[in-house]
């Protein structure tokens, strides 16, 4: 999980279901906290978990880069939202995105074998499993790449300025 650390995105609820399932793999919470007090409760909430790791402070591009290349997948569990800048970095990438049924509003060029979601925290362990049982490859992901490039979202956004300008004249 990476991106700003804040509660909208559900990080809580991951990490109890990390202490309560103990699964085999290592959880890492990259980003800034909302505040301090914030990173603490949710370092409380880890409690000694030892395949929790938190580096809760700004990382720059490059660091996001490090990180991103030695994950095997990236989990978000946010309550709600219309988009996400986090996704886009690991879609982009190839790597396996899992997040929430309930986030129908993130175009992620779905159905695509990259990107699982689960329905509640009941069935997080299995998605989690069928993620991590799937390769990086960024290769996959050059077409989903390719429409979203900030070049091909200009050029949509420009799209809608210029119908919007010529149907109101």
């Amino acid at each position: 999980m990476f991106g700003a650390v804040s509660p909208y995105k559900g990080i809580e609820e991951v990490i109890k279901f990390w202490n309560q399932h103990q699964p085999a793999y290592q959880l890492v919470i990259v980003g800034r906290p909302d505040s301090s007090q914030y990173g603490a409760s949710l370092r409380s909430i880890a409690g000694t978990n030892e395949n929790i790791t938190f580096r809760l402070e700004f990382v720059t591009s490059e660091e996001l880069q490090q990180w991103l290349s030695l994950a095997d997948c990236c989990l978000y569990n946010y309550r709600q939202i219309l988009t996400s800048g986090s996704i886009h970095p690991p879609r982009a990438l190839g790597i396996p995105v899992l997040l929430p049924e309930r986030l129908t509003s993130i175009e992620l060029g779905e159905p695509n074998s990259r990107v699982l979601r689960f329905s509640c925290m009941d069935s997080l362990e299995s998605q989690l499993k069928r993620a991590l049982e799937l390769d990086v490859d960024y290769h996959s992901a050059r077409p989903w790449r390719e429409e979203h490039d900030w070049a091909s979202i200009a050029e949509k956004t420009m799209d809608i300025y210029r119908h919007v300008t010529q149907t109101s004249q």
